[in-house]
């Protein structure tokens, strides 16, 4: 992949003069060597490079906050690589469903750990109570209560 499709310019109001340019990278760039190369017959100036490094729950040139629903996310894109306990999805964008034990599901899929009773199902949607000998599901259906 070449440099141009990983990096990009951005402004920094402020901090990047006229005359500058400053750009990001989509992939971090790692080890101890870059070599910028010219595409043009122009003058290359290369007089300062400052190496943003975001603390962590951080990402981009700013080094803006994560999403509130991340635990942790890519410090490049700022797409989150980890969700907290009650969130799923592959930007974290979806609550995990409201019968989760201890509202916690899959990251990924939002399948439940387990269900606080007396829900069942991957992800807690079946109601079913016991009264005496009879099971009730949330559709109403009322049947006897299977022998063990």
């Amino acid at each position: 992949m070449s440099l141009a499709t990983r990096c990009k310019a951005f402004e920094l109001p402020g901090v990047i003069q006229q005359q500058q340019t400053a750009i990001e990278c989509d992939a971090a760039l790692s080890g101890d060597t870059f070599i910028v190369k010219k595409m043009d017959d122009g003058p290359l100036r290369l007089f300062e490079v400052y190496p943003i490094i975001c603390p962590p729950n951080h990402f981009g040139p700013n080094c803006a906050r994560c999403r509130q629903m991340c635990r942790s996310c890519d410090p490049i894109t700022g797409e989150c690589t980890q969700c907290n306990g009650s969130y799923y999805g592959e930007n974290c964008q979806h609550s995990c469903p409201e019968n989760c034990l201890n509202s916690t599901c899959d990251q990924r899929t939002g399948s439940c750990y387990g269900c606080v009773d007396p829900y069942k199902g991957k992800t807690c949607e079946q109601y079913i109570a016991q009264f005496g000998d009879r099971v009730v599901s949330k559709l109403g259906e009322d049947f006897p209560k299977p022998s063990v």
